[in-house]
């Protein structure tokens, strides 16, 4: 049927009011039974659909993949190399095959160690879950803590030492550790730095301190690219020396949080989610959350009101809403102004059972500014508390700087990570 051909509606409702029946039809055109647009609904294919540019047919394409899929199932045939399978000599008394065993265990973040329960099967662990009697993680775990099972199980792990990209054996290793351990008994450990994560075991902490004794020229270098150094300077800038706060969401009326990471970073995450999630309970107790930030947060995400702001501005605003409780610090005025006059409102009505806070990320000024709003409105003691650190903070990021640049002068002779 041609393009400029009009359709003939009398005859099409003639032919219509004649038959018996349901007539099924997709367009008016379908109904003048033009041969040219019978045709085009007959084929399967537009024109040109079937046309392989490269010269292979349909038909030859299905043979490969057929073919393709078929040598696939041959590696099902493939013969195995054999592996003795020995049983246990003297079976250990709780070992059943099929029947798990579980272990208490510890894992680390930022140098806190949070409790887990191991599950094992036949001595090799499968599984890992909070551990219900622990204070860091009242028997929950996050993302990272269950990925730590795939550690054991890398194919990429060291089997063996090895030397400038070759294996080699601990026997070789320690006695070339033996010569060095003779240079650095005349020289006091000078060029030896040791390089490990934050840690707060007391037991790694006094075997770095006897060696460090041993060898008083040598260095310990603390390093995690996640720094907790400005949680640190923050508090001591408000209180005049570190502290470690704990912040209890389950106690808090209103929270404001500026950029607040607490729920899914950092040693107390487990415990904070807990909390949170304790507080957010419907009902006339249930908390009422603001959030200012930067960076999309877990806490963010579930807050009753939140703004986006740059990270420039966050203290811009965390400076309108302490003027506005009374601290004497300067007004800086800016477009959230409202936002700031009535989370202070909020904040003054629930003196006491209010929460101030910034994430790990925030500035070591904005964090004392959070502290210093806490103390004002008489939250601490109750939604927050401080206790001394456990060790003793250390700036990684300038530490790591010094030991790059001895490393570039030359004046590093035997690094351990």
């Amino acid at each position: 049927m041609s393009d400029d051909a009009p359709l003939d509606l009398d005859a099409i409702r003639a032919r219509l009011a004649a038959e018996r029946g349901p007539r099924y039809w997709r367009a008016l055109e379908e109904l003048s039974d033009e041969p040219a647009l019978q045709k085009a609904i007959a084929d399967e294919f537009a024109p040109g659909a079937t046309a392989w540019h490269t010269g292979l047919s349909r038909r030859r394409f299905l043979q490969l993949m057929g073919a393709s899929i078929a040598l696939a199932g041959l590696t099902a045939c493939i013969r195995r190399p054999e592996r003795e399978i020995i049983p246990y000599v003297r079976q250990p008394e709780d070992v059943v095959p099929g029947k798990p065993l579980y272990f208490s265990s510890a894992l680390c973040e930022g140098g806190f160690a949070r409790g887990v329960l191991v599950e094992s099967h036949e001595g090799r662990p499968t599984k890992i879950e909070g551990h219900p009697g622990h204070p860091a993680s009242l028997g929950a775990t996050d993302a990272g803590m269950q990925a730590e099972i795939l550690t054991l199980y890398d194919p990429d792990r060291s089997q063996a030492p090895s030397r400038d990209g070759v294996e080699s054996t601990w026997d070789h290793f320690l006695g070339e550790l033996a010569v060095e351990q003779a240079r650095w008994r005349t020289d006091g450990g000078r060029g030896v730095l040791v390089v490990t994560p934050p840690t707060t075991s007391p037991t790694l902490r006094a075997q770095l301190a006897a060696f460090t004794h041993k060898y008083p020229n040598a260095r310990w270098v603390p390093y995690d690219p996640l720094d907790r150094h400005a949680v640190y300077r923050g508090t001591e800038l408000a209180f005049g020396r570190p502290l470690e706060a704990r912040w209890h969401f389950d106690r808090a009326r209103i929270v404001l949080g500026f950029d607040a990471d607490q729920l899914e970073r950092g040693p107390q995450s487990l415990v904070c989610s807990r909390g949170w999630a304790a507080s957010r309970a419907p009902g006339p107790a249930m908390s009422r959350c603001y959030a200012a930030e930067s960076t999309p947060t877990l806490y963010g995400a579930t807050a009753d009101h939140q703004l986006p702001l740059r990270p420039e501005a966050l203290l811009t605003l965390a400076l309108s809403v302490a003027h506005q409780i009374g601290l004497p610090v300067p007004a800086a005025s800016g477009p959230n102004d409202a936002w700031a006059r009535a989370v202070a409102a909020d904040l003054m009505a629930h003196r006491g059972t209010g929460l101030v806070l910034a994430g790990e990320t925030a500035s070591a000024e904005l964090q004392a500014l959070c502290h210093a709003m806490n103390a004002h409105l008489g939250n601490v003691g109750t939604t927050v508390t401080f206790s001394a650190p456990v060790s003793q903070p250390v700036d990684s990021f300038a530490e790591f700087g010094r030991l790059c640049d001895d490393m570039r002068a030359g004046r590093v002779q035997t690094l351990f990570l």
